[in-house]
Protein backbone atom coordinates (compact mmCIF):
# COMPACT_ATOMS: atom_id res chain seq x y z
CA UNK A 1 0.00 0.00 0.00
CA UNK A 2 2.81 2.47 0.70
CA UNK A 3 4.49 1.57 -2.40
CA UNK A 4 1.26 2.35 -4.39
CA UNK A 5 0.71 5.90 -2.57
CA UNK A 6 4.11 6.99 -3.47
CA UNK A 7 3.32 5.96 -7.14
CA UNK A 8 0.04 7.99 -7.36
CA UNK A 9 2.03 10.76 -5.50
CA UNK A 10 4.66 10.94 -8.06
CA UNK A 11 2.65 9.82 -11.55
CA UNK A 12 -0.44 12.23 -11.06
CA UNK A 13 -1.36 15.90 -9.98
CA UNK A 14 -3.84 15.29 -7.26
CA UNK A 15 -5.44 18.60 -6.28
CA UNK A 16 -7.52 17.26 -2.94
CA UNK A 17 -4.41 14.66 -2.12
CA UNK A 18 -5.00 15.62 1.21
CA UNK A 19 -8.54 14.21 0.93
CA UNK A 20 -6.94 11.28 -0.32
CA UNK A 21 -4.67 10.54 2.42
CA UNK A 22 -7.33 11.12 5.02
CA UNK A 23 -9.46 8.42 3.69
CA UNK A 24 -5.74 6.15 3.73
CA UNK A 25 -5.44 6.95 7.37
CA UNK A 26 -9.37 5.91 8.03
CA UNK A 27 -8.85 2.90 6.24
CA UNK A 28 -5.23 1.53 7.08
CA UNK A 29 -4.41 3.59 9.86
CA UNK A 30 -1.54 6.46 10.60
CA UNK A 31 0.98 3.73 9.88
CA UNK A 32 0.79 3.79 5.99
CA UNK A 33 0.82 7.55 5.62
CA UNK A 34 3.70 7.97 8.05
CA UNK A 35 6.19 5.65 6.12
CA UNK A 36 5.65 6.81 2.42
CA UNK A 37 7.44 9.81 1.03
CA UNK A 38 4.18 12.18 0.73
CA UNK A 39 4.59 15.43 1.24
CA UNK A 40 1.76 16.60 2.48
CA UNK A 41 1.84 18.51 5.47
CA UNK A 42 2.08 22.69 4.76
CA UNK A 43 5.24 23.70 7.24
CA UNK A 44 5.68 27.50 7.23
CA UNK A 45 9.15 28.83 8.55
CA UNK A 46 9.63 32.71 9.27
CA UNK A 47 10.25 35.13 7.83
CA UNK A 48 7.46 33.87 5.57
CA UNK A 49 8.90 30.80 3.29
CA UNK A 50 6.31 27.59 2.67
CA UNK A 51 7.10 24.13 2.06
CA UNK A 52 5.90 20.94 1.91
CA UNK A 53 7.09 17.90 4.37
CA UNK A 54 6.32 14.11 4.77
CA UNK A 55 5.22 12.98 8.61
CA UNK A 56 8.13 11.34 9.13
CA UNK A 57 10.21 15.08 8.46
CA UNK A 58 8.15 16.67 10.74
CA UNK A 59 8.44 14.06 13.49
CA UNK A 60 12.23 14.29 13.48
CA UNK A 61 11.99 18.34 13.75
CA UNK A 62 9.30 17.43 16.66
CA UNK A 63 11.31 15.27 18.56
CA UNK A 64 13.84 18.63 19.14
CA UNK A 65 10.96 21.19 19.72
CA UNK A 66 9.53 22.34 22.76
CA UNK A 67 6.09 23.65 20.73
CA UNK A 68 4.73 23.24 17.36
CA UNK A 69 1.65 25.49 15.98
CA UNK A 70 -1.29 24.06 14.03
CA UNK A 71 -3.71 25.62 12.09
CA UNK A 72 -6.31 24.27 10.17
CA UNK A 73 -9.34 25.80 7.77
CA UNK A 74 -7.46 28.52 6.39
CA UNK A 75 -4.34 28.93 3.69
CA UNK A 76 -1.00 28.76 5.03
CA UNK A 77 -0.43 32.85 4.80
CA UNK A 78 -3.33 33.86 7.06
CA UNK A 79 -2.54 31.17 8.89
CA UNK A 80 0.83 32.21 9.91
CA UNK A 81 -0.39 35.80 10.75
CA UNK A 82 -2.43 34.41 13.00
CA UNK A 83 -0.07 32.59 14.67
CA UNK A 84 2.77 35.53 15.04
CA UNK A 85 0.33 37.78 16.57
CA UNK A 86 -0.63 35.12 19.31
CA UNK A 87 0.54 35.51 22.69
CA UNK A 88 4.04 34.04 22.74
CA UNK A 89 3.15 33.54 19.26
CA UNK A 90 5.38 31.65 16.33
CA UNK A 91 9.27 32.76 16.16
CA UNK A 92 11.83 31.79 14.57
CA UNK A 93 12.37 27.86 14.17
CA UNK A 94 9.62 26.97 15.48
CA UNK A 95 7.57 24.45 13.55
CA UNK A 96 4.27 24.93 12.51
CA UNK A 97 1.86 23.44 9.98
CA UNK A 98 -1.35 23.80 7.80
CA UNK A 99 -3.77 21.35 7.33
CA UNK A 100 -5.90 23.26 5.24
CA UNK A 101 -7.35 20.92 3.47
CA UNK A 102 -8.12 18.35 5.44
CA UNK A 103 -11.78 18.65 7.10
CA UNK A 104 -13.62 16.34 5.09
CA UNK A 105 -16.99 17.86 7.03
CA UNK A 106 -15.58 17.26 10.04
CA UNK A 107 -14.06 20.64 11.07
CA UNK A 108 -14.99 22.74 13.66
CA UNK A 109 -18.17 24.18 13.96
CA UNK A 110 -18.66 27.92 12.31
CA UNK A 111 -17.80 29.91 15.27
CA UNK A 112 -19.60 33.56 14.99
CA UNK A 113 -16.81 35.28 16.73
CA UNK A 114 -13.44 34.74 18.30
CA UNK A 115 -13.42 31.64 21.21
CA UNK A 116 -10.29 30.89 23.02
CA UNK A 117 -9.37 27.96 25.11
CA UNK A 118 -8.54 24.48 24.97
CA UNK A 119 -8.31 22.70 21.83
CA UNK A 120 -10.78 19.86 22.98
CA UNK A 121 -13.33 22.38 24.13
CA UNK A 122 -13.73 24.65 20.75
CA UNK A 123 -13.32 21.23 18.73
CA UNK A 124 -14.64 18.02 20.48
CA UNK A 125 -14.74 16.08 17.81
CA UNK A 126 -10.97 17.02 16.62
CA UNK A 127 -9.73 13.35 16.95
CA UNK A 128 -12.56 12.61 14.25
CA UNK A 129 -10.35 14.61 11.59
CA UNK A 130 -8.18 12.10 9.98
CA UNK A 131 -5.32 14.40 9.60
CA UNK A 132 -5.60 16.49 12.61
CA UNK A 133 -5.70 13.61 14.24
CA UNK A 134 -2.61 12.02 13.00
CA UNK A 135 -0.47 15.19 13.89
CA UNK A 136 -1.77 15.27 17.29
CA UNK A 137 -0.66 11.34 17.64
CA UNK A 138 2.63 12.06 15.51
CA UNK A 139 3.05 15.04 18.52
CA UNK A 140 2.47 13.10 21.06
CA UNK A 141 4.63 10.29 20.14
CA UNK A 142 7.51 12.27 19.05
CA UNK A 143 7.11 14.07 22.98
CA UNK A 144 5.97 10.57 24.82
CA UNK A 145 2.55 12.27 26.07
CA UNK A 146 -0.78 11.30 26.27
CA UNK A 147 -3.12 12.63 22.79
CA UNK A 148 -4.96 13.48 25.88
CA UNK A 149 -2.91 15.85 27.29
CA UNK A 150 -2.05 17.88 23.94
CA UNK A 151 -5.89 18.40 23.08
CA UNK A 152 -6.35 19.74 26.47
CA UNK A 153 -3.57 22.43 26.34
CA UNK A 154 -5.07 26.01 26.97
CA UNK A 155 -4.14 28.44 24.32
CA UNK A 156 -6.15 27.72 21.17
CA UNK A 157 -8.48 29.98 18.95
CA UNK A 158 -11.21 29.01 17.01
CA UNK A 159 -12.80 31.58 14.69
CA UNK A 160 -15.13 31.03 11.82
CA UNK A 161 -14.43 27.66 10.69
CA UNK A 162 -10.21 27.81 11.53
CA UNK A 163 -8.94 26.75 14.18
CA UNK A 164 -5.02 28.12 15.43
CA UNK A 165 -2.67 27.21 18.03
CA UNK A 166 0.12 25.36 19.87
CA UNK A 167 0.74 21.98 21.64
CA UNK A 168 3.77 23.02 24.07
CA UNK A 169 6.24 20.34 25.26
CA UNK A 170 5.30 19.39 29.46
Amino acid sequence: MIAHIDQVYRDQLMVDYAQFLAQVVELYGDGVVRASRVTWIHQIRLPGSIELVSADQLFRQLVESPRVFVSQGTGPWTAMREMVSMVDGLKSGDPAVVLSDTRLGRGPRYATKLRKGPLIELWPEVLQDPLFALMIRLTAEAWQVGVETLVGQDGWQHNQERVVGAFRRS
